[in-house]
């Protein structure tokens, strides 16, 4: 009589065993069909490819040897691209818009000339990336896209200037934006402690193109130009058209600051281009500005533009 009661009270437990054993195997079979079928969930952050940003433009390459895996403008020690590091609010001691803009801040581009082959970095020590660390400036008004655009190359060389006071030193109007003369005269000031540079004095100085021009040489000038700046800490200036570097976006002349290179695997061809926009419509949330374009895209931005230039 009583064998059989601890007969029957042991059955239930060793039924629910049973049952709980089938829901742990279950669980545990859906989250591994859950991973095969979503590989990239179980990837480790930092390390996936580049994630296409508005229309054909892309983010930047993560974990590169010249940018830091947490943030491209990150802030603290860390392997970097160039000496200088500035960030969005600089200290007292740096140049404002009340000092004195005719005096040129140190550069190195100061003892460079203005173009040609004495002015280029020997091939066998090119690196084969190079991205000057800029801090993203958002345009202010949807007409201050060069005043941005200045704001952080002066940053970048340890000039604090409001876009406010640079957009009213180059005139800048809601109808025609800035004009390329004007931005010239002004970064000059700032940098090179004169408004106006010969053809072949240290400064910016303008090249202008005709609309949809597809002469070869354009894009050679460009990519020697490019390398040539960079190599001095010099970002250059663009104006691009919004919708052939953002496919999605209308028609638009635009002012980005170019950054950087990326060359081709094995050679010293251009292969991207890194550049900041500040318009407020392609911010990213971990990257700000920052955008890489294939160089041929880029060149196509330039001469599809309604005003084709850049500044060097």
């Amino acid at each position: 009589m009583n064998k059989r009661f601890l007969i029957h009270n042991k059955a239930p437990g060793r039924f629910m065993a049973i049952i709980a054993v089938i829901i742990l195997m279950a669980v545990a079979f859906i989250g591994y069909a859950v991973i095969m079928m979503h590989p990239e969930s179980a990837s480790i952050p930092g390390t996936d490819a580049p994630v296409p940003s508005t229309g054909s433009v892309q983010r930047p390459p993560l974990n590169d040897e010249n940018t830091p895996a947490e943030h491209p403008f990150d802030e603290s020690p860390g392997d970097q691209p160039v000496d200088k590091q500035p960030t969005a609010n600089q200290s007292d001691d740096n140049q404002s818009a009340d000092d004195n803009p005719s005096t040129p801040t140190e550069t190195s581009r100061q003892d460079q000339p203005a173009d040609g082959a004495d002015g280029q970095t020997n091939v066998d020590t090119r690196p084969a990336k190079a991205l000057l660390n800029l801090t993203t400036s958002v345009q202010e008004t949807n007409y201050w896209c060069a005043p941005a655009s200045m704001q952080m190359a002066l940053r970048y060389k340890g000039i604090d200037v409001s876009q406010a006071d640079l957009a009213s030193q180059v005139d800048a109007k809601p109808a025609t934006g800035t004009e390329y003369v004007d931005m010239q005269r002004v970064l000059n000031r700032y940098l090179f402690g004169s408004d106006t540079v010969g053809p072949s004095d240290p400064g910016y100085h303008i090249q202008t193109l005709s609309r949809y021009d597809t002469d070869p040489q354009i894009a050679a000038d460009f990519s020697r130009r490019l390398l040539t700046d960079i190599a001095t800490d010099d970002p250059l200036f663009a104006a691009v058209d919004v919708h052939t570097l953002y496919p999605t976006l209308p028609e638009a002349n635009h002012m980005v600051v170019v950054t950087g290179y990326l060359l081709r695997d094995g050679g010293n061809d251009i292969d991207s281009v890194y550049f900041m926009d500040p318009s407020y419509m392609v911010q990213d949330a971990a990257y700000g500005g920052l955008k890489t374009a294939s160089f041929d895209e880029f060149i196509a931005a330039i001469v599809n533009n309604e005003e084709p230039a850049y500044l060097y």
